[in-house]
């Protein structure tokens, strides 16, 4: 037998078995991560479900009027009680303003019979201490907009229900 040096280095073939089993990994791997952004997407939206009633229950058992900020500039929310003629941030551990997960994005807020105030960077949605929320829808979306939920308050009873993608408020009103 001779000796023959072999030239180190891979094959062709080598080089596409690898790229296959690259492909097959990132294949099965991608899914998974785009249902993480969607799983983070609900949990924002079930996250500002429970602020919602929590303003709705504060409201009625401290028989004070409370509001919800959404501040569509910072992408953040907070719950304020109102001292005088004032709102203010509520003095609470567990009331902190929340600031939304990279990814999650307020897209808009619609609140029946009211224009957007503050060029629709803020908008607020009050609790009355009688038992009554505004009716509003609140678009939550991911970056690419692609998957997204809609929160709607009703009014009488302070829930809140989420629905897959964009919804309008039940009586939209028309805004100019």
């Amino acid at each position: 037998m001779s000796d023959r040096t072999r030239k180190s280095g891979f094959t062709l073939l080598e080089l596409l078995a690898v790229i296959m089993v690259i492909g097959v990994i990132l294949g099965l791997a991608l899914p998974r991560v785009s249902s993480l952004g969607r799983a983070e997407l609900r949990a924002s939206a079930r996250r500002l479900s429970g602020t919602i009633r929590l303003g709705y229950h504060l409201a009625v058992l401290n028989k004070k009027n409370y509001r919800l900020l959404l501040d569509l500039e910072q992408q953040t929310y907070q719950i304020e009680e109102r001292m005088g003629d004032k709102y203010v941030p509520v003095q609470s551990e567990l009331l902190q303003p929340r600031v939304l997960p990279d990814g999650v994005w307020i897209r808009e807020v619609r609140i029946a019979d009211r224009e957007c105030e503050n060029q629709c960077l803020k908008e607020y949605i009050y609790f009355s201490p009688y038992g009554y929320v505004e009716e509003a829808a609140i678009y939550l979306c991911d970056d690419d907009e692609q998957n997204g939920y809609t929160l709607l308050t009703q009014p009488m009873i302070g829930k809140v229900v989420i629905k897959d993608g964009y919804v309008p408020l039940p009586r939209e009103k028309t805004r100019h």
